[in-house]
């Protein structure tokens, strides 16, 4: 059952950069000082014909980009220079905003193609990229302050490469095939972290999550959520959770058929929270390769999998206990480490390879639950040793 990035998203991230690469059209460019008396419009200058536009100031008005190949800039940068409304860019390529904050919510739809570089989106309302669009923000762009949600789907792409996304009011949210690509940035101080939903599809590399911040009782896990078919890989990412609902969820949680996998050095996934650093669940899988990340709980717990959930742990080290429930299984190989207990009910198997250390018990609830392999440490075994049959969780 192990799952990774979809076949689909290496060509399409590869097209999203082609896209965003191509020089922008020719055209007429313009200048609108906004500190004037009266201050001139951004609009009319765009309607006029110009392309290429420089603002000077704090302009008190919504966007409409109406032709492939336009850009808007700031004269000065985000800390001066501004639009104080929406920005629309509907069914057009090759766009490009520059060195400036946008104080409204921004529409990327319908197929377009947007930059942004070095700008700031600040204001009310949400960052949407919808119906198989693109949005790459780089050059310390920020996604912050008043901003509701991000919402990415229906096949759309979010490119988040040395920026950030911090302090807004909702969530990251991916959903409906659409894909995220998080490099060098960070995604902190949201109320409801980042949620994949529907076949969404993120990859986090050498980035940094923080927890999530809304306490209302509907965060089931932070900061990071998969749900209904999504898939998240990570490498060189560390991962910072603390539960509000201390009945599910965790810094980590995968929900029906979902996976994760997490690669090389680097990583590290924390819950300050009593729930577990990863919590898997309903035929969900977790897939770690080398580098010796450590998953860690102020819980009891570092690893949970239940309901015929599958994790195969291959040298990560968990502060805490690995429970194992409802026919689930645990493949842990040398030289992973618990430090804690691992726990099995309800007919879940503990598949011990080369001898991992568990620094505390194997304990089973029940009868059907199982240990096949052996076990180091200072641990005392008390589940009976068995060679499974016809079953082989190896994925190479």
């Amino acid at each position: 059952m192990s799952h990774s990035l979809s076949p689909r998203s290496a060509p399409m991230i590869a097209c999203m950069a082609f896209l965003l690469c191509l020089f922008p059209s020719k055209g007429l460019a313009g200048f609108v000082d906004c500190t004037s008396d009266p201050p001139a419009s951004v609009q009319a200058q765009i309607d006029s014909g110009d392309n290429h536009i420089t603002v000077n100031g704090q302009c008190a008005e919504s966007v409409f980009l109406p032709r492939d190949g336009m850009s808007i800039s700031g004269a000065s940068g985000p800390d001066s220079d501004a639009i104080l409304g929406q920005v629309i860019i509907f069914s057009v390529q090759q766009i490009a905003l520059r060195e400036l904050t946008v104080g409204g919510p921004v529409f990327v739809n319908k197929g377009a193609a947007a930059n942004f570089d070095g700008v700031v989106i600040s204001g009310f309302g949400n960052l949407n990229v919808t119906d198989n669009s693109i949005a790459h923000l780089f050059n310390g762009s920020s996604v912050e302050g008043n901003v509701d949600s991000v919402f990415v789907n229906n096949g759309s792409a979010l490119l988040l490469d040395d920026s950030s996304i911090t302090g807004i009011r909702g969530g990251v949210f991916i959903s409906e095939g659409a894909v995220a690509q998080i490099r060098h940035s960070s995604v902190t101080d949201t109320a409801n972290g980042v949620q994949l939903f529907r076949s969404g599809t993120a990859r986090f590399l050498n980035s940094h999550l923080g927890p999530a911040t809304l306490d209302d009782g509907n965060v089931s896990c932070n900061p990071l959520c998969l749900f209904d078919n999504s898939h998240a890989r990570i490498q060189g990412t560390t991962i910072e959770g603390s539960n509000f609902d201390p009945s599910i969820g965790g810094a980590v949680a995968l929900f029906r058929d979902s996976s994760i996998v997490i690669r090389g050095a680097g990583s590290g996934i924390t819950n300050t929270g009593t729930q577990p650093a990863i919590a898997v669940f309903h035929q969900s899988s977790l897939r770690q390769d080398g580098g010796g990340p450590v998953f860690a709980s102020a819980g009891e717990v570092a690893l949970a999998l239940f309901g015929t959930a599958y994790g195969d742990v291959r040298g990560a080290a968990l502060q805490g206990d690995a429970t194992v429930d409802l026919r689930s299984v645990l493949r842990l190989r040398a030289p992973s480490r618990v430090d804690g207990d691992v726990r099995l009910s309800q007919g879940s198997t503990f598949d011990a390879t080369g001898a991992p250390l568990v620094n505390g018990a194997v304990i089973c609830a029940d009868r059907d639950s199982r240990l096949s392999g052996e076990v180091g440490g200072l641990g005392q075994r008390k589940c009976q040793r068995f060679r499974p049959i016809g079953v082989d969780h190896d994925e190479g």
